[in-house]
């Protein structure tokens, strides 16, 4: 393969994966370059090119455009301890990222320095965004069947098995009295062994969840 071929082939492939790669001058606080901006505009966020360049001037605005609100602070946060570290370690962050259309989808960013200045202070960086959002999602639907097990596991320990201990323990002091004769003492004593047994899969259940 060429070296132009492999460039259009190398260019197409970061187009249409879901990581996004970028570089960015922390000097001047702008984007180099980065894999989902084209001629017409981010496919990332949906904004057009007139829009990105306007936001580019500020990055305060930048940011507040991008950024969902709650997570900006931290967000702004992890970009100045980019801009100050004073090791090349990447710094991760996971906010949700606003689109054009007013939605959103949760990224993963990784901020790792790779140029520094004659006094050793940051000034540019690899940027690499992934889409999280399926992972986002499924740990979201994880989280929601966790809370409905415990719901499970706390009606079986406290609803279901009070009143089945309290008849067991009825039982139990009827087996104990000494009035009981022929038919009324097996029935007592299957009673017994049936709710006692009842009472060791309700605990076996608990034990479960």
């Amino acid at each position: 393969m060429s070296a132009p071929d492999f460039k259009k082939f190398f260019c197409t492939l970061l187009q249409i994966s879901p990581i996004y790669y970028g570089a960015r001058d922390l000097v001047q606080n702008k984007w180099i370059w980065r894999s989902s901006v084209t001629e017409v505009g981010d496919s990332l966020t949906g904004h057009s090119m007139e829009v990105l360049e306007t936001i580019e001037q500020d990055e305060d605005l930048e940011l507040e455009m991008l950024v969902h609100e709650d997570d900006l602070t931290e967000f702004k946060q992890k970009i100045a301890k980019v801009k100050t570290c004073e090791t090349d370690e990447p710094i991760e962050s996971v906010f949700r990222l606003k689109k054009a259309d007013r939605s959103f989808i949760w990224m993963r960013s990784t901020h790792k320095v790779y140029e520094r200045d004659a006094n050793n202070i940051p000034a540019k960086a690899a940027v690499i965004i992934e889409d999280i959002s399926d992972g986002i999602e499924l740990q979201e639907q994880l989280e929601d069947f966790v809370g409905r097990l415990e719901a499970i596991s706390f009606k079986n320990s406290h609803e279901v098995r009070a009143p089945v201990a309290s008849i067991l323990g009825l039982v139990d002091l009827l087996r104990r009295q000494g009035s009981l004769l022929g038919y009324d003492k097996v029935l007592i004593e299957h009673l017994y062994k049936s709710v006692k047994k009842l009472d060791s899969i309700i605990s076996d259940i608990t034990g479960l969840t």
